[in-house]
């Protein structure tokens, strides 16, 4: 051990598993080519044990999505209350943008 500024400091390995934290972003372009960013999701590795550890809320900007799905906005709201979705939850996310997509698809041809 080490007197450092006051603290005695191991120099040993820690037995307690500090982990890992990871984030997840989701961006659209805009017609101005600018990133924005609509949803961050983050994880925890399960088994972190610092005191300090905790999962953020998920960030999701409803607004950004809505300018960028406008053209099918009613549909999409529609969409998510039909099938009980949640933009916060990525699989759900995921579906929303599938179906969007379907949108997109069928007005093109």
């Amino acid at each position: 051990m080490l007197y450092v500024n006051g603290n005695w400091v191991t120099t040993e390995p820690s037995s307690r598993k500090i982990g890992f934290e990871q984030f997840e972003y989701f961006t659209f372009f805009n017609d101005q080519g600018m990133l924005k960013t609509i949803l961050v999701l983050s994880y925890l590795e399960k088994d972190k044990t610092h005191l300090l550890a905790r999962n953020y809320k998920p960030f999701i900007d409803r607004k950004i999505i809505k300018e960028n799905m406008i053209k099918h906005w009613d549909q999409i709201e529609d969409f998510i209350k039909a099938n009980d979705l949640n933009l916060k939850n990525k699989q759900d996310f995921l579906k929303v943008l599938d179906y969007y997509e379907t949108l997109e698809e069928t007005e093109g041809n």
